[in-house]
């Protein structure tokens, strides 16, 4: 096993499955302190509290019913708040967000909440017992808030397009996107097609598309904030939330006190063209590989080649795609076919379950033996489609797209890269935002990194191939006090005891070096070599 990785503040450090080079880093250094010399895009403290409020009044809290029983089992104090669609051109629109204030018996007096911003995007944690119980024993000693941000499923407007799961590659594999033709210019017709179809959809309900971006959930917190009568705030976001609680920082950085980003997906990174991003994410399914043959003589004989065994088992798959026939709920033969995207689109969405059986897979599929496909790709599971009730679609799209402003890319630009690229397909879904409407209303600042002093803690998982250390490293660079942690064996947001003991340390004291040391507390899984 490598040296255990400890990143501190300040530091970059290598990380366990050799980490990717930080190119342009006296570029960036540069970047930084021209960031740091030009004028703030801070906004102006949002006055309210002298405003009286009453019924009509924009923006607005009032005391409601908690919208979930989870809320209302922990006690929370719930609330709705109340905001213009638009607040640059009111138009009379209302958004409706609902808000819970959760305090534990444990909380320190005077301790500053923590506001705790959803990823997805579009993903609600306020039906989740298991989701707020993980986030309260991540704060025991603070004052959580959690709500909904605009066009979430609790939200008013909520932005739903519950038919796009069955086309985005995001949300699943098995996706006739993915599975159903080899074709690739079929392929990107049916998922542009779903794209346009939700697009549409929130069109003719109304929803002025473009104000639902991370820029107006930030202005949605800073008043959230000044309504219920806190002055600092800690800030925590997951995933996609992450950039949300970023977008925060950039536009009210006096009212943050520490800044905790959980295996973070932030659009100034990932807005970038979706086939740099994909080569660059590629890396770590190598790393997986390279992982087991470091540590396994077996997997070292099975592999003598790993650097390259990817591309062969992708290339074998592409001259002969692995075929099944499966039969339709009318009892109708289907044929799916599992050529070079489908493997990689496999290996990206569920790096963190297979990553034990990668190595053994791969080895197989470069010698034409196809027998552990069914396992792998997980055929049993066509025809039940993965849409889960707390995750607006809509939301999705509306963020991943918005937030990019004018860097949309260009249909001829996303049907460049997939000519190029293939497996682009089974990437993330911000490719395809060529076929969003609209861009999104956010100030050209928006996509600059964000610089700040901010004490700032980012986590990430070992085997997660979306949101490794790389993206820690990335906010150190304009956020120096940033300490980065990396936990054994771990995916996308996983669970786990050290987690929680991490977060809640840096919370109590943010400028302190935070004990890491139980990071390798979950151990790697023995690897699947037969």
């Amino acid at each position: 096993m490598p040296p255990p990785v400890l990143f501190r503040l300040g530091a970059c450090k290598r990380g366990k499955m050799g980490g990717l080079g930080m190119s342009g880093v006296r570029t960036r250094k540069l970047l930084m302190a021209a960031l740091l010399a030009s004028s703030a895009t801070a906004l102006a403290p949002v006055d309210i509290s002298a405003k009286a409020q009453d019924s009509t009044s924009l923006p607005r809290i009032e005391e409601a019913e908690c919208v979930t029983d989870v809320l209302a089992n922990v006690n929370a104090k719930c609330y709705t708040f109340f905001a213009e669609e638009d607040r640059d051109d009111p138009s009379g629109t209302v958004v409706e967000l609902p808000v819970a204030v959760i305090t534990p018996k444990t909380a320190s007096e005077g301790a500053e909440p923590v506001f705790f911003f959803p990823g997805g995007p579009g993903s609600s944690r306020l039906s989740s017992e298991e989701e707020i119980q993980s986030l309260l024993a991540d704060t025991p000693d603070n004052p959580l808030v959690v709500f909904d941000p605009r066009g979430f499923v609790h939200a008013k407007p909520a932005l739903r397009c519950p038919d796009y799961s069955a086309f985005s590659p995001y949300f699943n594999t098995l996706s006739p996107v993915i599975i159903s033709t080899t074709d690739t210019e079929e392929r990107l017709r049916m998922h542009a097609d779903a794209i346009e179809r939700c697009y549409e959809k929130l069109f003719a309900e109304g929803v002025d598309i473009p104000k639902y971006n991370d820029y107006e959930i930030a202005r949605d917190v800073e008043e959230i904030r000044t309504l219920l009568g806190y002055d600092r705030i800690n800030i925590y976001g997951i995933s996609a939330g992450s950039g949300s609680a970023l977008q925060y920082l950039r536009y009210y950085p006096d009212n943050v006190r520490a800044m905790i980003l959980g295996w973070p997906w932030f659009g100034a990174f990932r807005d970038r063209a979706a086939i740099d991003e994909y080569y660059t994410q590629k890396q770590m399914f190598t790393d997986v590989l390279e992982l087991c043959v470091s540590t396994d003589p077996e997997c070292r004989e099975l592999l003598p080649a790993w650097y390259h065994a990817i591309d062969r088992a992708r290339r074998t798959l592409d001259a002969k795609p692995f075929v099944k026939i499966v039969q339709d709920e009318n009892g109708e033969e289907q044929t799916l076919y599992f050529d070079g995207v489908a493997l990689m689109n496999r290996i990206y969405m569920y790096s963190a379950s297979i990553y034990d059986k990668l190595p053994n897979v791969v080895a197989r599929i470069q010698k034409g033996d196809y027998s552990a496909l069914d396992d792998f790709f997980g055929t049993s599971d066509w025809g039940d489609l993965w849409n889960p009730a707390h995750w607006a679609k809509g939301a999705y799209l509306a963020l991943i797209c918005n937030d990019m402003g004018t860097n949309r890319p260009t249909k001829e630009d996303t049907r460049s890269m997939v000519e190029r690229e293939p497996a682009v397909l089974g990437y993330e879904d911000n490719k395809m935002c060529a076929w969003w409407g609209s861009d999104g209303d956010v100030p050209p600042e928006h996509r600059f990194p964000v610089v700040s002093d901010v004490p700032t803690l980012t986590l990430h998982g070992q085997v997660d191939a979306c949101c490794g250390t790389r993206w820690g490293h990335y906010v150190a660079e304009t956020i120096p006090n940033t300490q980065i942690v990396e936990f054994q064996a771990q995916g996308h947001a996983d669970e786990s005891q050290c987690r929680h003991k991490v977060i809640s340390a840096f919370l109590k004291e943010p400028s302190t070096e935070v004990d890491d040391s139980c990071r390798d507390e979950v151990p790697l899984r023995p690897w699947v070599l037969e």
